[in-house]
């Protein structure tokens, strides 16, 4: 998770939003040294991403089986805000996994 929030803040400090921040848009690699395991993840999917209030969410946006944060709808900018709450979601979901 700590590789997601860093990349999540290299874009908010480089102007940037995701937009579309959900596990299947994650890509977790691991690695075993030794006796540990490293594990990275990293952003894949940036279609949505782009300069906050200009980046907007796609037409056919999947409101219905999708839980998104307040002010996600169709055509609607995308926030920061909006990330920072799907980050929130992505460790809730995480922790009921694990």
């Amino acid at each position: 998770m700590d590789d997601v929030e860093a990349a999540i803040g290299h874009l908010h400090e480089n102007g940037q939003v995701f937009g579309d921040l959900r596990l299947p848009n994650i890509l977790v690699q691991w690695a075993d040294k030794g006796s540990n395991r490293i594990v990275h993840a990293m952003l894949v999917d940036f279609d949505w991403s782009g300069s906050p209030e200009v980046a907007r969410y796609p037409i056919d946006i999947n409101m219905e089986d999708i839980r998104w944060p307040d002010g996600v709808a169709p055509l609607m900018p995308i926030d920061r805000a909006h990330d920072l709450a799907n980050l929130t979601r992505l460790r809730e979901q995480l922790l009921e996994i694990c």
